[in-house]
């Protein structure tokens, strides 16, 4: 469901840095995004009073622990679409072999760890648009700390309901992925979108070198102020399956809404509420 440890850093971190300065057992921590010693110790004590492993490192357990007392919720979507259309075409093990069915893995993988998608993308039109609906219609019950998107990706291009048939084109026409163009053009779905999200929420995309180049810098850059929250994504080739899929592979790079650092953006959200912090 997640791995967050020693040395990462970025949005998940300050998240996890207000939910152990907040929930028992407290933990005075600053809240800066960064997983130090301190916060690795704070998550020991957070383990030992689940009477978990004290590995320092949060996984689903701890995770589910600091969403019911937040409290906030994770929000995943998955396109399926390699799925459906290998299926009609008769060659779908061959395809997963080659590592081509990037969604149905990811959802496989979530409904191991008892976390199933929130979302499904399946070869449709406004995709994008359905998506965003159902988004704000699960934060009407429980904010979103995390929205995570796993699809096929390319340069500013993160895959919502088309499979790999959305790169490079289609996917504008169709309103099937986000891109800056399809971005701008639903500036006003997207905008509505951010009060689904806890102010220390973020989103992930998790398609393959989403953030690369300008394309990429410029579809974080506009989810973010739309959404009102940090948006991060992969510069090179990501994998999923074998316990690969909720962890980027090498170098991120995060928009952060007002064009902040992320430290001032986790001293912001620290401020916005008594959150505990040295």
């Amino acid at each position: 469901m997640i791995r967050v440890q020693f040395r990462d850093q970025g949005p998940r971190v300050v998240l996890i840095q207000i939910a152990l300065s907040t929930r028992p057992p407290q933990s005075r921590l600053r809240i800066d995004g960064d997983f130090g010693i301190r916060t690795q110790t704070a998550v020991k004590l957070l383990q030992a009073s689940l009477r978990r492993p004290q590995t320092g490192i949060v996984e689903g357990p701890e995770w589910k622990a600091m969403m019911s007392s937040m409290p906030f919720q994770t929000f995943d979507h998955t396109d399926v679409d390699d799925a459906i259309t290998a299926l009609q075409a008769g060659n779908f093990d061959q395809n997963l072999r080659e590592g081509h069915q990037y969604g149905i893995v990811a959802l496989a993988e979530l409904q191991r760890t008892e976390a199933p998608a929130a979302s499904i993308g399946v070869g449709a039109s406004n995709g994008v648009g359905q998506m965003v609906a159902r988004a704000i219609q699960a934060g009407q019950s429980t904010k979103l700390g995390l929205l995570r998107i796993f699809g096929h990706g390319g340069r500013g291009i993160q895959v919502i309901s088309a499979g790999r048939g959305a790169i490079p084109g289609g996917s504008g026409e169709h309103q099937s992925a986000l891109t800056p163009t399809v971005v701008r053009h639903m500036r006003a779905e997207m905008r509505r979108m951010a009060i689904a999200f806890q102010p220390y929420g973020s989103a992930e995309l998790h398609g393959c070198r989403v953030a690369d180049g300008d394309p990429g810098r410029l579809l974080l850059k506009d989810l973010a102020e739309a959404w009102g929250v940090p948006v991060t994504a992969g510069i090179q080739k990501q994998h999923v399956g074998s316990g690969q899929t909720f962890r980027f592979e090498g170098r991120t790079l995060t928009a952060y809404p007002g064009r902040v650092s992320l430290l001032q953006w986790a001293q912001r959200v620290a401020s916005q509420s008594a959150f505990s912090r040295a």
